[in-house]
């Protein structure tokens, strides 16, 4: 998942402030109940960037709350999905440069 801030100056994602805005977007969206989805934040990125673990069957209420996410504490803001797994090592690599690494080194003998 990708947070940003659209703010003149940057703005520092903190784990705390990722996790309080993702919950935040949750019960803005589904209230209370139905916004108690367990979720982890398995990592957390330079730029926004983090790694969420969410099970299947709550994965779409996490979805769509990010996607409705306008506004944290009256700034404005976007949460979006850059990626999604079912398993979490595909999520530690990127297939694409995988491949391009493997070509070069094939390509190099």
């Amino acid at each position: 998942m990708h947070l940003r801030f659209n703010t003149p100056t940057p703005v520092a994602i903190s784990p705390k402030l990722f996790s309080d805005v993702l919950q935040s977007a949750l019960l803005q969206l589904h209230g209370v109940v139905g916004g108690a989805v367990p979720w982890d934040l398995l990592s957390m990125q330079e730029q926004g960037f983090a790694i969420v673990k969410v099970a299947k069957s709550d994965a779409e209420r996490l979805w769509s709350a990010a996607a409705v996410l306008s506004t944290y504490d009256s700034i404005a803001c976007h949460l979006a999905v850059t990626q999604a797994s079912p398993f979490l090592a595909s999520l530690a690599q990127n297939s694409r440069a995988y491949m391009q690494q493997l070509a070069t080194a094939t390509a190099n003998g």
